[in-house]
């Protein structure tokens, strides 16, 4: 079994009206291991249609496209590289929705993804609801666990969600402790600040007995 963690950077919300503009995969064995990584930038083809806090959020601007690939050249690229395995992202009906509007697009009826995929926002809800977390999104995940700032960036953001889905699947016992000590480090962090690297280093002892 294999798996490719992704991420889509578009020029709006809905994906029959907006475009992909980005697009970033990084393909895992079964192991969960890294064996090829796949970047795109899409040439869009209506920015007249485009939503221009989307282009500000993902960093778009015709200099920095100026290498980018036709709809017609990433499809066919996007869907051979996913072919036979199953797809990984924050928010997987979004991404699927635009790389399916993607491969419409260039009138080709050969280009299929595998239509299931396991979405790292409900591994994120088994795994910290327990705990209260208010938002699932990749960004405040990632605030709670100390990782950098989220920056829309497809490799960015994909490398961000394949972090997150290595330290969710699978769900286990081991995973459950490994949450335990996460959220316990996190509200440890936030109320006692002063006291972070001493904390840190007594929960990373800790962790040691009770973790692989």
């Amino acid at each position: 079994m294999k798996f490719v963690v992704l991420d889509t950077e578009t020029t709006g919300l809905r994906a029959y009206y907006h475009e992909m503009v980005s697009f970033c995969g990084i393909k895992l064995d079964r192991d969960l291991r890294e064996i090829d990584r796949l970047v795109v930038k899409i040439r869009p083809l209506h920015l007249n249609r485009a939503d221009s806090e989307a282009l500000r959020i993902n960093g778009y601007s015709p200099s920095r496209w100026a290498d980018a690939m036709d709809p017609d050249e990433a499809a066919p690229l996007i869907a051979e590289f996913m072919r036979d395995c199953t797809p990984v992202a924050h928010n997987w009906a979004f991404d699927r929705g635009f790389i399916l509007a993607l491969f419409k697009a260039t009138g080709r009826t050969d280009l299929r993804i595998m239509r299931r995929g396991i979405d790292t926002i409900a591994l994120s809800i088994a795994a910290f609801g327990p705990y209260g977390l208010k938002s699932y999104s990749l960004e405040s995940i990632g605030s709670m666990l100390g990782w950098p700032k989220q920056k829309h960036r497809a490799e960015a953001d994909t490398v961000m969600c394949y972090a997150l889905f290595r330290l969710l699947y699978p769900i286990s016992i081991k995973t459950a402790i490994k949450i335990q000590s996460i959220v316990l480090y996190a509200k440890i962090r936030g109320i006692l600040n002063p006291y972070r690297a001493i904390l840190a280093l007594l929960l990373s002892f800790w962790c040691q007995y009770v973790q692989p």
